[in-house]
């Protein structure tokens, strides 16, 4: 018997840990913040071939007002084609920095992605308890009214106070209006897990009746090396950086100068001597033309190498700062799985038995006239808050695995 109870809990773990992969997929693929990241880091990848390419060409065009007289007729007008071709290096920087910047972004993608699937967790575990307090409490207000029923007939045939009737009621009245309270927080609920999967159309969420823990036994230092390794808010901090260093390179290429090479077309007109063209008359010249820019605002351009160089140690102290940060959240996320891990052993294997114990020793007592009315509410009482204490030790257990995964940058099922 046990082991069909057994495999019939290990299958209703799979079937729930898969709709929640589903619910998860569908988040990834439809969250709004997701698109708007995925939208960035294509941006920024359709600017890198862009940087990789040369500057347009200028063409000029220019009429002689006053034609200049030439052996062989007069300048009309002129036809120019510029291409400008920067110092060596220059492109290739930039090209470097944006490349950078597109994998900073992807990064960050990938991050979203992770926050969005540690969201849909947390509030998927949220909404179990709230299910669970509202079924655990229901049986509590169920229970009361049996009780009541009892009390009535003690009452009747003397065999109970006054004071037993109207202690009951109001411990019944305290309950049902926790139970109302509760019923009403499943719409926020709800309306939460549709704005993070965004979509209005879902009407409930499927939640198993009971979780199955899996408990994260890694060392503190493993998961360290491993958030190091693969966090992607500080990989992308890093290819910030990196980002930063090419264009501080491409600031100082500005003391090199910019080679431009062009042609000049210049129409020249036909001339006469003597009522006859002129030998080679007419023919329009065709001229190479050789530009160089020339960089001599050697303060502007030390300016640029400066600015470069600030945000470049910006950008070194930001991802120090992200690492410190991170270093804090893990480890407060690491005390309270820890904490959750120590309720749920103390009121799973502990507290609940023996409280489930105490109120069948009180009730027996109350039936017996052996305890007051006081005595079996308060036994009624402290089951209720040791089971709604259990299931909110699992739940934080779970919801920060799932934030600690997200720090950990893998992939769902990794």
């Amino acid at each position: 018997m046990k082991i069909l109870f057994m495999i019939a809990l290990s299958a209703l773990n799979v079937y729930s840990q898969q709709r929640l992969d589903q619910y998860i997929d569908y988040g990834q693929n439809n969250n709004a913040d997701v698109q708007e990241a995925y939208d960035q880091w294509q941006g920024a990848m359709e600017d890198v071939s862009v940087v990789k390419k040369l500057p347009n060409p200028s063409i000029s065009a220019g009429y002689f007002l006053e034609n200049v007289e030439t052996a062989v007729g007069p300048q009309e007008f002129k036809i120019g084609i510029m291409q400008k071709f920067p110092m060596f290096g220059k492109l290739s920087s930039v090209s470097r920095a944006r490349s950078a910047q597109a994998e900073a972004l992807k990064e960050s993608y990938l991050q979203i992605r992770a926050n969005v699937s540690a969201k849909i967790k947390s509030l998927y575990y949220d909404i179990y308890y709230l299910e669970q307090a509202i079924d655990i409490t229901r049986q509590n207000v169920q229970l009361l009214e049996n009780w009541e029923k009892v009390i009535q007939i003690k009452y009747k045939t003397a065999q109970a106070g006054h004071p037993d009737v109207i202690n009951t009621q109001i411990e019944l009245m305290k309950l049902q209006n926790v139970l109302e309270s509760l019923k009403a927080r499943k719409q926020p609920f709800l309306q939460s897990f549709r704005a993070v999967l965004n979509d209005n159309t879902l009407e409930n969420v499927e939640i198993p009746d009971t979780l199955v823990v899996e408990w994260m036994d890694e060392s503190r230092g493993s998961l360290l090396q491993k958030i190091q390794k693969h966090n992607h808010t500080l990989l992308a901090s890093e290819y910030s950086v990196s980002s930063r260093e090419d264009l501080l390179k491409r600031a100082k290429l500005n003391y090199l100068p910019d080679v431009g090479i062009g042609l000049d077309y210049i129409g020249t007109g036909e001339k006469e001597m003597s009522g006859a063209p002129v030998t080679d008359s007419g023919k329009d010249p065709l001229v190479f033309k050789v530009s160089l820019e020339l960089p001599i605002w050697f303060g502007k351009n030390a300016k640029h190498v400066s600015a470069a160089r600030y945000r470049k140690t910006a950008a070194e102290s930001q991802l120090v700062s992200k690492q410190n940060s991170i270093y804090v959240d893990v480890e407060s996320v690491l005390y309270k799985m820890d904490d959750a891990k120590r309720k749920i052993d103390l009121y799973g294997n502990e507290m609940i038995p023996k409280s489930m114990e105490s109120l069948g020793a009180s009730e027996k007592a109350y039936i017996s006239d052996k305890a007051d009315l006081i005595t079996l509410i308060d036994a009624q009482r402290r089951l209720l808050q040791f089971k709604l204490e259990y299931e909110s030790a699992v739940v934080n257990y779970l919801q920060q695995k799932a934030l600690l995964e997200s720090y950990l940058g893998l992939e769902e099922g990794e």
